[in-house]
């Protein structure tokens, strides 16, 4: 049971990792810490939504992966999908105030 964590340090994926791979893993949020004899320990919530449990799924050119329509916690936090100026195709626009340097989203290009 080990945790990943996203640089805004309050969400992440805890679950199994095997040698640094993903097996299966679920959205957390951060709701406590602590040092422990020089160790950061974490407590965590379950994160909104938690419906998702992922699991290793690699896309290629023909497969576009199990979970195309999910976004993950760190990006459903901070961005939306909706209709671009003149409302010709989709757009993706902030939820909240960036600071230069903070992560936005993860782009699957």
């Amino acid at each position: 049971n080990i945790a990943s964590i996203y640089p805004d340090l309050q969400t992440g994926l805890q679950g199994i990792f095997v040698n640094g791979e993903l097996v299966e893993t679920r959205a957390v949020e951060i709701v406590a810490e602590r040092w422990n004899n020089g160790v950061k320990e974490l407590s965590f919530g379950k994160g909104k939504p938690l419906n998702v449990i992922w699991k290793r799924d690699e896309a290629n050119d023909t497969y576009i992966g199990a979970y195309p329509l999910t976004m993950e916690p760190h990006e459903r936090k901070s961005v939306y999908i909706g209709d671009s100026i003149g409302g010709k195709d989709d757009g993706v626009f902030a939820r909240r105030s960036f600071q230069p340097g903070d992560l936005v989203s993860y782009s699957m290009v």
